[in-house]
């Protein structure tokens, strides 16, 4: 017999058994990683934890929250420019779109662990989204969002999602980096001449620039700089911006994660000028937000070079892959990723947001679109 609890903090169930139903590399659905979110209070971002039963066992869990997306999301042409517009000036908060999302918490993959075999899964699956729905109508949201599957995930539950009112679409593929050199100068050995070439001159920007790079365990200090170090990013973006992280995200990150997160650093004169902040997980190593000082940034590459100690550290580590996330793909095609398709659900209160959705996969597939390019030589190409 299943049964569905909803919980509003993480505190309500312990480690132990929320952690029992979590699989071997998948970090940011872990306890520690969900209690160090819920106790930085980002703005409008609360979590819900699900936790399915059978007989008093944890079987499975995953977790929702509400948040809002600019209505420009949904547009483009002159209609879109005139939202954006209005929006950036005036902030307008009808030009959002409250929705209901089931995904990793600041953070991608996906959302659900399931503790029962693939024939089992449909059940609680059913549970789950008959819960979501019961959430979505006392939160007066618009759309549900279920995010950030890979297609080998959800082939066997596609037909219940379908049942459910549930329209699969493309969402932004996830950068992924397969690890098959021993050392950083074979990586360097195999990129084609070009991006050799390239790569050789931004380090020796960054050697003339006297900037060091450091790998920091410990975020606390620092932890005032880095925030306002990713605010130069994300305020110059033309991205949708999501979550406004704070301060209080990366003194919680290193208090409950310990040495399974860093920041890979660029020193100059003794200040951090940019950083990548990066998760140690089973097998990959994940990067998740970085900063830049944009004074330092184009003069001596930063952000290329803090890319290239990715793969470097990927290298010595002995991870078996770098996931470099969804957004920047150019410089992280050239490092030598795959774009690796994600995929999403979504249903909406009202019929007529359906006509977006086509748009919406097709500049998806416009902002991924670019010229075929051949990183590595023949011998390292990947088939």
């Amino acid at each position: 017999m299943y049964k569905i609890k909803v919980i509003d903090n993480i505190n309500e169930v312990t480690k132990t058994e929320w952690d029992s139903v979590i699989a071997k590399n998948n970090l940011f659905f872990t306890y520690d990683y969900l209690k160090a979110v819920e106790k930085s209070k980002i703005q409008n971002f609360q979590l819900k934890y699900l936790l399915v039963y059978s007989n008093e066992e944890l079987i499975g869990n995953t977790c929702i929250y509400l948040t809002s997306y600019p209505l420009d999301a949904f547009l483009d042409g002159i209609v879109k420019k005139m939202f954006v517009f209005i929006r950036k000036t005036f902030n307008f908060r009808f030009l959002y779109i409250n929705t209901l999302e089931c995904g990793g918490a600041i953070s991608l993959g996906n959302p659900f662990s399931f503790n029962v075999n693939k024939n089992e899964q449909h059940h609680l699956l059913k549970l789950i989204l008959n819960q979501v729905e019961e959430i979505f109508i006392n939160c007066k949201a618009s759309l549900i969002i279920i995010r950030d599957f890979f297609e080998s995930e959800i082939e066997h539950l596609l037909l219940t999602f379908e049942k459910f009112g549930y329209i699969k679409m493309k969402s932004f593929p996830l950068a992924v980096m397969n690890i098959r050199w021993n050392s950083f100068d074979e990586y360097v050995n195999s990129l084609r001449s070009h991006y050799r070439h390239k790569l050789k001159k931004n380090i020796n920007k960054m050697r003339d620039g006297d900037i060091k790079i450091e790998v920091k365990e410990n975020l606390i200090k620092d932890a005032q700089l880095l925030l306002q170090l990713w605010l130069n990013i994300y305020n110059s973006t033309n991205e949708i911006q999501r979550e406004l992280i704070n301060r209080e995200y990366f003194i919680n990150i290193n208090k409950y994660l310990n040495k399974k997160v860093k920041i890979i650093s660029a020193i100059k004169e003794n200040d951090i000028v940019g950083f990548l902040l990066v998760f140690f997980d089973d097998y990959t190593l994940r990067f998740l937000y970085s900063g830049l000082d944009y004074k330092y940034n184009k003069k001596y590459s930063i952000y290329f070079n803090l890319l290239y100690n990715l793969v470097r550290i990927g290298i010595e580590e002995r991870a078996k892959e770098i996931d470099l996330g969804i957004s920047t793909y150019i410089p992280k095609i050239e490092l030598g990723s795959e774009l690796k398709p994600f995929y999403l659900f979504i249903k909406n209160k009202y019929s007529f947001f359906n006509r977006f959705i086509p748009r919406l996969e097709r500049e998806i597939d416009k902002s991924i679109k670019f010229k075929g390019r051949r990183i590595f030589n023949k011998i390292y190409e990947i088939y």
